[in-house]
């Protein structure tokens, strides 16, 4: 977990402390795990993708959004919601059809 002045700064800014911020963490953590695995069990995801990373890379992409992301003709919402969509459902190991191009034609 990161530590340090930055972080501390940062959860005084949203009135959190550090140790309700690392149960956040973690139960976010477990949330996407769960979901995850229960893909894997019923064989909608690949069984060989490591669920805790998934989890973490999805998550990390997501809460990163708001760092880089500025509304342009270049950078519609939809578009890029539509991909990220696309590429955590493919780090998650979902089966997409050959071919058929995104996450609509799984």
């Amino acid at each position: 977990r990161r530590s340090g002045p930055g972080r501390r700064r940062r959860l005084l800014l949203h009135g959190r402390s550090a140790e309700a911020d690392d149960q956040r963490i973690r139960l976010q953590g477990l949330a996407g795990r769960t979901l995850i695995k229960a893909g894997q069990d019923d064989g909608t995801l690949e069984s060989t993708v490591d669920a805790r990373i998934a989890s973490q890379f999805i998550w990390a992409s997501f809460t990163g959004i708001p760092d880089w992301y500025r509304p342009s003709a270049k950078n519609d919402a939809n578009a890029v919601a539509e991909m990220y969509v696309e590429l955590a459902l493919r780090a998650c190991g979902a089966r997409f059809q050959p071919g058929a191009g995104g996450a609509g034609n799984l």
